[in-house]
């Protein structure tokens, strides 16, 4: 496409390649019970929400192996794509800033040729949800100031561990 570079050419091209070999390897098992199982999952207390299409679906409060997670997923071959590419940043960013990401626990095809992004839910609320709890204004601006805070050393840290760069910061990933 002209919209693309060489540069993102060469990543789906390896996300391509990736994507063969998840076809070819141990498939995902969703279960409507329990499972210990590497890549099976128990779905009988999980939510779904829609994402961008009707093939992207994410599901909520799953679980594998008794840790809560999230499920991504899609059967759109260009997001499945986009998909692998994130997983293989999120995995790497992981690895050497672990207390920074939730754990990736791991990515594959359900049969019917679905991806599946498995990762660590994370339980704490929402910002909003955060602030409504606050009782004055002070410790509200407080507060506010000190998660900006958190989260610029947060990313001044991955920047300098990984050499992440402004564009990689953006809401997907």
């Amino acid at each position: 496409s002209e919209w693309h570079t060489s540069h993102t050419v060469s990543l789906y091209a390896v996300a391509h390649q990736i994507k063969v070999k998840l076809l070819k390897s141990v498939g995902v098992h969703l279960r409507e019970a329990g499972a210990e199982e590497f890549k099976c999952v128990d779905m009988r207390r999980s939510r779904h929400l829609p994402r961008h299409s009707k093939t992207d679906i994410v599901w909520l409060d799953a679980v594998h192996q008794g840790q809560t997670v999230v499920l991504k997923t899609t059967q759109d071959p260009v997001t499945m794509l986009k998909y692998i590419l994130e997983a293989v940043i999120h995995h790497r960013l992981a690895t050497v800033c672990p207390d920074y990401f939730p754990r990736l626990y791991f990515i594959g095809f359900e049969k019917g040729k679905r991806l599946v992004v498995c990762s660590e839910q994370l339980s704490s609320g929402s910002v909003t949800g955060l602030m409504r709890t606050l009782g004055s204004q002070d410790t509200a601006d407080q507060c506010v100031w000190e998660m900006v805070r958190q989260v610029c050393c947060a990313l001044r840290q991955v920047q300098r561990t990984l050499r992440f760069t402004h564009r990689d910061c953006h809401t997907s990933n």
